[in-house]
């Protein structure tokens, strides 16, 4: 059985040089900012498809594994997409 994917929010960070907040918070804020956009309840999330931190000060490695756990949401579908030139 398959299931169709829909994208029902979205949002952005702000693009900054130097961050005053965790990579977790500020994914955590956008996070919520695309479910409000899409007018769901965080629980309603299933999955995140999303760019990895960058060159932030702390380590990379297992970030979005880690994400659900922050985000307090068993996730069905992860994705860490790299991209740049």
């Amino acid at each position: 059985m398959t299931r169709p994917v829909t994208m029902v929010g979205g949002a952005m960070s702000p693009l900054t040089k130097l961050a005053d907040q965790s990579s977790f918070d500020l994914v955590r804020k956008t996070v919520d900012a695309a479910l409000a956009d899409a007018g769901l309840p965080r629980d309603a999330l299933e999955g995140l498809a999303i760019t990895p931190p960058g060159l932030a000060s702390h380590s990379t490695a297992m970030f979005v594994s880690r994400l659900g756990a922050y985000l307090g949401v068993p996730l069905k579908s992860l994705a860490c997409l790299e991209n740049g030139g």
